[in-house]
């Protein structure tokens, strides 16, 4: 039941407004009403002693319980926001009460239709309201209440508040009472508010009266407070040491005190209703300094800098700074700069650094090792000679005692110097004693030792220099490790070398070119000691002889490094065998070439393999395509039969997909013998790809396409048949793996020479351990396995093949709820394009 169909009009008493809204359990309700006119009287002469709004209000509600109602409660209306808040209630439960404090115009609520309509509206059972949010529903239930009332309180067409109450089932005399007693209670609550606006407004005037007495008094007792304070002010203001000032907002000078103006050799007159940044204590170079940081105080902030002045005695240093006043708004309303004379503080300072860094520069770049020691042995300071020598950072040997780095057996020694030192026995001591590295080795050094006293004769620290004595002999040390060393790296390179199961070969041109062979290379080089004799046993692919500058030796000795080549070579049994040969120059230290390595891979079986699948391949592109052939022409024809067309078109769908695996395989063929032919031509490759969505319309059904080219660059040099295969492939893979309904996008963007392309979709995504795997021959995902989709596997190795023969990158991204495939192809370069 929706609250229209109740609703009658605010002042209408007919009982038939409220017939539609009568509940049929209303005869079951026996307790006894007083008469409408009994109770309208009663009000009347209720209100018109009510004294004020508070009276009035608990007035309103005790008509109401009157009447029989479980609960009462008085809305009024605010005057700044439209809302309705609770002002009293009778028996209203203590959530609701938190609830009724603000009610929006269009809150679910039974007051809130009665607000906005101006109609008293009346339900009779609040169990017949469909469900859904009301808490005028809620209220009843929790007070046990079948019946609820709102009556807005509506003057001059304006609603003033809403009286509601919940009765335990509907009121006899409904219809003839509410139009009034709503009226009536109107004007009531019309003029209570209006007598306490106007008691309000009273107590506001005589609070301003008082309050001007009170201040006209106060006026002239400040007046003489305040001529005394200024005298006070203009005491301190005049008699400070640093320099102060008065600004307006604007930087215009209000007020300087002497001090700063003898400091500026200036008068009053000179200064006041200038800006501050072009008085002449400032140096030219720092006025603009000075503005801005009036405007950074103008803006709130309080400014310090260090600042040159020009003063009386000529250059000089100011600890400057200005202090913004605000009045109680926050404005501010003036400036205050201050300034004191640091020029000597910091000449000071400067000479003070000046002492510091020439003796941190003397005591960092000694060519010896220099430490500052505390009288307990601690470490105060060292340079990073002495760092090098011990091995220890500085922040180490700040923990540490000399004592911690001594060989144990010269402790004593120096120890026992060093209190001798500290006594003033001797001046100064010289020591040969040995230090333990941090790394453990021992460190011989010579330990020149001073000691430093203050003006009372108190030793204060200590100065140790050391110099490391242990330099040659480590480096002797050094030399026969690496000695060693080196001979059994040479040991462990003639293993391997010897034992490789490889053919490998090293031209050495230290001195005399020497020819040096493992056993497996020997089988190439027949036993031969030098390069020449091989010439003729090395031959081309096409049986081409090889000259003796074009063996793959010989262009390695001129620094070409050969990453793999096809030769024909003959055996030491006379036999020729298909070999892959690399070659690389070998180089010292300088960058020279000394030789040459040379390895070789004997790929005979892997050549007969090549020929067999070549074999293999030519079955299928010549003995199935024409059964192929055959059985699509067929199925087409069936499939213009009615009766046969449902088999036919999956005869014709299994044929075309046996055709695509067939030249799947095909291309797999063609990539791995390095037989894929690429038809290039000039390619615009954005419109390639509109086409190729449209004419995969049929793969990515069920999901929207979006192309976007952010630059597209010119147009490439390149396959556009070959690219399409990989756009069909990528786009039926993202429609395949797809969540149902999401979108796919390419994405088209040139970057550093580049073009990208990008194929993304929606889905469960990938996991991280199959991306790498992902262009794999006859690789397939879990999903795909699980998902029983059909394919090879082989799908995304031909995409890899095919871009990469033009020259680009292919990569897979995924994360959770995303895919993206991407992929680039070289732009063509500026001499091309000039070509064309």
């Amino acid at each position: 039941m929706s609250p229209e169909e109740m609703e009658i009009e605010a002042p209408s008493g007919h009982d038939e407004e409220i017939g539609c809204a009568a509940s049929p359990y209303q005869g079951g309700c026996r307790e006894p009403h007083p008469a409408p006119g009994e109770l309208v009287e009663r009000a009347a002469l209720r209100m018109a002693r009510a004294a004020d709004l508070d009276e009035l209000s608990g007035l309103l509600l005790d008509q109401a319980m009157e009447l029989g109602a479980r609960a009462a409660y008085l809305l009024l209306t605010s005057e700044d926001t439209g809302e309705l808040g609770l002002h009293s209630d009778r028996h209203l439960p203590a959530e609701f009460r938190r609830c009724l404090a603000r009610v929006a115009p269009d809150a679910p609520l039974l007051d809130a239709w009665a607000a906005s309509s101006g109609r008293i509206q009346v339900m009779s059972d609040v169990r017949s309201l469909d469900r859904g949010p009301s808490m005028t529903r809620e209220l009843c239930a929790r007070i046990d209440a079948q019946s609820a009332v709102s009556m807005p309180l509506c003057v001059r067409d304006r609603c003033l508040g809403v009286l509601s109450f919940c009765l335990p089932c509907p009121h006899p005399h409904a219809g003839a009472e509410l139009g009034a007693r709503a009226a009536l209670f109107a004007i009531g609550l019309d003029s209570a508010l209006a007598r306490e606006g106007r008691a309000r407004a009273e107590a506001q005037s005589e609070a301003v009266r008082r309050s001007m007495a009170q201040e006209l008094r106060r006026t002239s007792h400040l007046e003489g407070a305040l001529r005394e304070r200024e005298q006070r002010f203009r005491a301190i203001f005049d008699g400070a040491l640093q320099f102060i000032g008065l600004l307006s907002p604007e930087g215009i000078v209000l007020e300087n005190n002497r001090t700063a103006l003898e400091f500026c050799r200036a008068t009053e007159a000179e200064t006041i209703g200038r800006p501050f940044w072009e008085l002449t204590g400032w140096s030219p170079e720092h006025r603009e300094r000075v503005r801005a940081a009036v405007a950074e105080a103008a803006a709130g902030r309080l400014v310090r800098d260090e600042i040159e002045v020009i003063g009386a005695s000529g250059r000089g240093c100011i600890d400057f700074s200005i202090k913004p006043i605000t009045d109680d708004r926050g404005r501010v309303v003036m400036l205050i700069p201050e300034g004191r004379d640091i020029t000597e503080r910091k000449q000071m300072e400067q000479a003070l650094r000046e002492s510091a860094e020439r003796f941190r520069l003397t005591f960092e770049n000694a060519p010896i090792g220099m430490a500052l020691v505390g009288l307990d042995g601690g470490f105060l300071l060292v340079n990073h000679v002495y760092c090098e020598i011990v091995g220890y950072g500085a922040d180490e040997l700040s923990k540490l005692r000399f004592q911690d780095i001594t060989h144990p057996d010269d402790v004593d020694t120096d120890v026992g110097l060093v209190e001798r030192l500290r006594r003033g026995e001797i001046p100064r001591y010289q020591l040969a004693k040995r230090y333990i590295h941090k790394n453990g080795t021992i460190i011989h050094v010579v330990l020149h030792t001073s000691v430093v006293r203050d003006e009372e004769g108190e030793p204060v620290h200590y100065i140790a220099q050391v110099e490391d004595v242990t330099a040659r002999k480590q480096a002797e040390e050094e030399r026969e490790r690496l000695l060693a060393q080196l001979d059994a790296e040479r040991r462990t390179l003639q293993t391997v070398f010897d034992s490789a199961p490889i053919p490998l070969l090293l031209i050495d041109r230290s001195g005399v070119e020497r020819l040096l062979a493992n056993p497996h290379g020997r089988d190439l080089t027949g036993g031969a000691e030098e390069r020449a004799r091989c010439v003729g046993r090395v031959r081309r692919p096409d049986g081409a002889a090889l000259e003796l500058d074009e063996l793959p030796s010989s262009r390695a000795l001129r620094g070409e490094t050969i990453p793999g080549e096809e030769l024909l070579v003959t055996k030491t049994d006379g036999s020729v065998g298909t070999f892959l040969i690399a070659a690389a120059p070998l180089r010292d230290s300088a960058g020279k070439i000394t030789g040459a390595i040379v390895a070789g891979e004997d790929i005979s079986a892997l050549k007969e393999l090549s020929r067999m699948r070549e074999e293999w391949t030519s079955i299928i592109a010549h003995d199935l395509r024409q059964p192929i052939t055959t059985i699509l022409l067929k199925a087409s024809l069936l499939a213009k039969e009615p009766q046969c067309s449902d088999r036919a078109q999956h005869i014709l769908a299994s044929a075309k997909q046996l055709n695509r695996m067939i030249d799947d395989l095909l291309d797999v063929s063609r990539l791995e013998s390095h037989r894929l032919d690429l038809r290039r031509v000039e390619v615009d490759l954005p419109a390639l790809i509109r086409a190729t969505v449209e004419r995969t319309a049929d793969a990515t059904r069920g999901h929207r396409v979006d192309v976007e080219v952010l630059d597209g660059g010119p147009p490439l040099w390149a396959d556009p048949g070959r690219l399409e295969q990989v756009l069909t492939n990528l786009l039926s893979n993202a429609a395949k793996y797809g969540a149902p309904g999401t979108p796919i996008r390419i994405a088209v963007e040139r970057r550093s020479g580049e073009v990208f392309v990008a194929v993304e979709n929606e889905g469960k995504g990938i996991a991280p351990d199959e991306l790498p795997r992902l262009f794999t021959r006859y690789y397939r995902t879990r999903e795909a396995k699980a998902g029983g989709a059909a394919g090879l596997g082989i799908g995304l190795y031909i995409v890899r093949g095919l871009v990469e023969a033009h020259g680009g990158r292919i990569w897979a991204e995924s994360a959770p709820g995303k895919t993206a495939f991407r992929f680039t192809l070289p732009c063509p370069s500026q001499a091309w394009a000039a070509r064309r």
